[in-house]
């Protein structure tokens, strides 16, 4: 029979292993965008014609962007709380995906 320790010992070392998985699938998602933006660059950067070193400023502003709203999410969440800013962080995401409509649709043209 187990006891109560043993149990204890078992369920911390299940709830640790499902943190883990937890934190790991939240940093997959979290980067899978800039993952595939790093692996389609070559192809914008021919399709567009842009310079190497155009191609080199666009990935500093894309990091530099990052880490400025690293700081700005963060100080958010110590201020404004956590359900605030994921709803925010949710908006934005929305909204920007939302633009993406224009991307390859026929009226891009026309819209840009």
């Amino acid at each position: 029979m187990a006891t109560a320790q043993s149990r204890a010992v078992q369920y911390d070392r299940r709830y640790t292993i499902y943190l883990v998985i937890v934190a790991l699938a939240g940093w997959a998602l979290a980067s899978y965008d800039f993952n595939l933006l790093v692996l389609t660059f070559p192809n914008i950067a021919a399709d567009l014609h842009l310079s190497a070193s155009l191609v080199g400023l666009l990935g500093f502003i894309i990091y530099a962007a990052m880490f400025i709203i690293t700081f700005l999410v963060g100080y958010g969440m110590d201020t404004k709380g956590r359900k605030w800013m994921w709803m925010l962080s949710l908006t934005a995401a929305a909204l920007f995906t939302g633009l993406t409509f224009f991307v390859n649709h026929r009226r891009a043209a026309r819209f840009w």
